[in-house]
């Protein structure tokens, strides 16, 4: 009796330390490398496209305009997104999550290279 007993506490503790290393799959979408590839190319798209509004015109222009110059990019994030298991109103929070973190970090590169430059 005492053996069963172990048995079933060493699987009982085996199974929770393989649900522990199971993702959730929301996780497991955003932390796959093609969610990724997307991701990082309208991050690419967004601040090249900052710094070069940013030469030649107002600074609040290239806020405005650069990401609305990679839209296609987040776009493309949004359809790979569309073939999952969430529903539209998850995708677009998930999406638009994206955009101000990316907005953000557009924000502050921007800002970096005005202080360097001065």
């Amino acid at each position: 009796m005492k053996a069963f007993t172990l048995i079933a506490s060493l699987l009982l503790v085996t199974s929770a330390f393989a649900n522990e290393k199971t993702l959730p799959p929301s996780q497991q979408l955003t932390d796959s490398s093609e969610f990724n590839k997307h991701k990082e190319k309208y991050v690419r798209c967004v601040l090249s496209k900052a710094e070069s509004f940013s030469k030649v015109a107002e600074i609040d222009i290239a806020f405005k305009y650069a990401p609305i110059a990679c839209r296609r990019d987040l776009l493309q994030i949004k359809k790979m997104l569309i073939g999952g298991p969430y529903k539209i109103e998850v995708i677009d929070q998930l999406v638009e999550s994206v955009q101000e973190g990316v907005e953000i970090d557009m924000i502050n590169h921007i800002f970096e290279l005005k202080l360097k430059n001065k």
